[in-house]
């Protein structure tokens, strides 16, 4: 409905698709991680030092992996969008 009435056209949205991907990639590392901190305690005062690391590195590999999948896009927007993209991140 936003789509439509910003930019005129209805954008077919895969729903089972979207559900299914929050699911894997934010509600089952949740739940798995719940379930550790509870039966394994001592396993998770071991790596929780290094947890930080592995959090970063990990969200890095997903956008990234993300931005390449599409990077000929990107690219053919040239300038303007890669300017835009700069700036909303060095400005926060």
């Amino acid at each position: 409905l936003i789509c439509k009435v910003l930019i005129g056209a209805v954008v077919p949205v895969n729903a089972v698709g979207i559900a299914m991907s929050t699911v894997q990639v934010i509600l089952a590392p949740i739940a798995i991680g719940m379930l550790v901190n509870k039966f394994f305690p001592s396993f998770v005062e071991k790596v929780t030092p290094f947890s930080p690391v592995l959090g970063v590195t990990s969200t890095c590999l997903l956008v990234g992996s993300s931005v390449a999948q599409c990077s000929a896009p990107i690219l053919a927007a040239g300038l303007t969008l890669q300017l835009a993209m700069c700036l909303l991140h060095v400005a926060g």
